[in-house]
């Protein structure tokens, strides 16, 4: 459920970015703009990654603590 969540954000945050850097009518504008969508879809998807690494690295520790009782 938790990767379904996941993948519909990403899919709107990234239809969202593309909508929004097309909308600029100059092309020197428009560049600025993708780049800047660029960036801000792929500073997303790391914060997504790290904090799915982070989650699963406390479950994992969770799980040995609960193997040393």
């Amino acid at each position: 459920m938790k990767k379904i969540i996941v993948i519909l954000i990403i899919s709107v945050m990234s239809f969202a970015g593309v909508v929004y850097a097309k909308g600029e009518k100059s092309d020197n504008k428009t560049m600025t703009q993708e780049e800047k969508t660029d960036k801000m879809v792929n500073d997303f998807i790391n914060n997504i990654e790290k904090t799915l690494e982070d989650s699963t690295k406390k479950v994992a520790d969770e799980i040995k603590s609960l193997n040393k009782k």
